[in-house]
């Protein structure tokens, strides 16, 4: 599949893979720099060069054909194949230096083609994000230098929130422990989709507390591939990041411990289920959640403010008074309802032209 789709990448854009190649092999030193040693192996020049070639190409012609499936099925690539390939494509170890996917699209000759590779770039790591917020403009995509692709995707999850949102350690000898969705409902927590460019979860105290979380998309294909590579990019010894996916994810399986959570969660637009009944959702978080390492400090102050809240004793009771108000009010409303319903049908077949008929 990689060379029917480098071939068709060289053949859109009238290019020579000779003169790639040689493009290629100017610029092989820095590219080889990133890696280490051992991966490149004892493979010669000549087949790094090509081998870049190729796989450089057929990922921007990938990525270009992603938004139209029918361009696929054109070079016999089933739709299986596609899903397999993005996972493929985003795996930490496969990753292509960024600076050759740049150096393909320069030898492009039209600027406007160039830009149209870009922005399908763009469309592809849009689509590849599991979380259901605003996507990030080009522009801003961009401002931070990226290495590659999985880069690219972990830059537009959002993780770069501002450093006076997250949350700052405390000092308190009364640690703050873990509820679930459901117990935090029951202490009078709504839960409220944040679609916001951003993985920054925050939380409003007052009589009903309100906790925004960035809505996740649960699916087969791409939920636990994308989150796994991404967690595995942000083990790497040699990147300094926050942690800010696996904190987030994390967070989210801190709050399913049952089904019911699921359920809470789902109802409230945090979840959003491509992939199956709330059970599988619930071992599917749990599993994923296994050997998670999350930042310790990121989310700290804000477990601070949720226990605050929790810890009100007299909370729950108001809160179970108002739902047990409310369903007598519905159940008082249904039967009204009920009781206007046959009064009418009494009143009807007790006119004159009914009793005639009789």
């Amino acid at each position: 599949m990689k060379r029917i789709l480098a071939g068709q990448f060289m053949k859109e854009y009238a290019l020579v893979a000779e003169n790639l190649y040689m493009m290629i092999m100017k610029d092989l030193g820095n590219l080889k720099m990133c890696y280490v040693e051992d991966v490149l192996g004892k493979h010669s020049d000549h087949e790094l060069a090509w081998m870049f070639l190729v796989d450089g190409c057929a990922t921007l012609q990938f990525m270009h054909c992603f938004e139209n499936y029918e361009k696929f099925r054109r070079m016999n690539i089933t739709d299986e194949l596609v899903v397999f390939a993005t996972q493929d494509i985003l795996l930490l170890e496969n990753q292509l230096p960024y600076a050759l996917l740049e150096l393909l699209i320069s030898s492009v000759v039209q600027k406007t083609e160039q830009e149209i590779i870009r922005y399908s770039i763009d469309k592809f790591i849009s689509g590849c994000n599991i979380f259901l917020t605003e996507r990030l403009s080009a522009k801003k995509l961009r401002e931070v230098p990226t290495c590659h692709l999985l880069g690219l995707l972990r830059q537009a999850t959002g993780v770069d929130f501002k450093a006076e949102n997250k949350a700052r350690p405390f000092i308190t000898g009364d640690s703050p422990t873990f509820h679930s969705a459901t117990q935090l409902t029951v202490s009078g927590i709504r839960f409220k989709p944040f679609y916001e460019a951003s993985l920054e979860i925050s939380f409003k105290r007052g009589f009903w507390g309100i906790l925004r979380l960035p809505p996740v998309i649960v699916d087969e294909s791409l939920f636990l591939p994308m989150f796994l590579s991404l967690a595995s990019y942000e083990k790497c010894p040699d990147f300094l990041n926050g942690k800010e996916v696996t904190s987030y994810i994390w967070f989210l399986d801190s709050l399913i411990q049952h089904p019911d959570d699921v359920k809470v969660l789902r109802e409230a637009g945090i979840l959003i289920n491509f992939f199956g009944s709330e059970e599988e959702i619930a071992e599917l978080f749990k599993m994923v959640a296994k050997d998670l390492v999350p930042n310790p400090d990121l989310y700290s102050n804000l477990r601070f403010e949720i226990e605050v809240h929790y810890k009100k004793k007299w909370r729950p009771r108001i809160y179970q008074l108002i739902k047990v108000s409310q369903d007598y009010w519905t159940m008082l409303k249904v039967g009204a309802f009920i009781t206007i319903f046959f009064t009418v049908v009494q009143t009807y077949f007790a006119l004159p032209l009914h009793k005639s008929k009789t």
